[in-house]
């Protein structure tokens, strides 16, 4: 998203926005926090593994711009 415009990326965050703030988007993302380490901890011995699948969710947050709530 970096590379884009400023026009799109703004497009872009809208979209993000949209779709994990609806009520069924939201329970994805809650999915995925829980399935990819960001309300637990990492596999012993797969630390990498698991960074690589909470960096992702993480880039959801971020281009969503939704706050990160556990619960």
């Amino acid at each position: 998203i970096e590379n884009l415009p400023p026009e799109d990326q703004a497009k872009v965050q809208q979209v993000y926005f949209d779709l994990f703030n609806s009520p069924g988007g939201r329970i994805v993302l809650e999915d995925l926090m829980h399935a990819h380490f960001i309300t637990g901890p990492a596999m012993p011995n797969q630390v990498e593994y698991c960074e690589a699948q909470r960096n992702v969710v993480l880039r959801i947050l971020a281009l969503s711009r939704i706050p990160l709530t556990l619960g």
